[in-house]
């Protein structure tokens, strides 16, 4: 096996490894931040308005962890969204390229088109992490 062979076969595990990992921890976030609204709802008290329609009332924190939660599920619906329309562009266009008689394939992917499924994945972390904090915060001293 040469240094290139093997280069290409640690680097294969890893992309593995990150794709496993990445995609458990989105699994793990999307079932949060329902799990999340629910608690949300359930800690809310239950008002009734003027026309006897009944209304969950959510104090500052509440309301905020419920729109973090949102957001959360928003970026994730993004993060799978461009990655689809962008891999998928990028597969198309590839096949197209490859059909030339003078096309020399590169070693590869371009980083261009993980960079926004990064970002959009971390932001997606971040959101729920900052929800589940005030939630957190909000069971600590609601309950004193």
């Amino acid at each position: 096996m040469t240094a290139r062979e093997d280069r290409y076969k640690w680097v294969d595990i890893g992309v593995t490894a990150a794709d496993t990992y990445t995609g458990k921890a989105s699994d793990i976030t999307r079932n949060l931040a329902f799990v999340g609204i629910g608690l949300v709802l359930v800690l809310g008290g239950v008002a009734k308005d003027t026309i006897g329609k009944k209304v969950v009332e959510l104090s500052p924190g509440l309301l905020f962890a419920g729109s973090a939660l949102i957001v959360c599920l928003l970026f994730d619906i993004a993060q799978y969204g461009y990655a689809s329309a962008a891999w998928t562009r990028w597969y198309k266009a590839e096949e197209k390229r490859l059909k030339r008689d003078d096309y020399k394939p590169k070693d590869g992917f371009p980083k261009y088109l993980s960079r926004p499924t990064d970002v959009l994945f971390w932001l997606k972390i971040l959101a729920a992490t900052l929800a589940y904090s005030v939630l957190l915060w909000h069971l600590i001293y609601a309950f004193k």
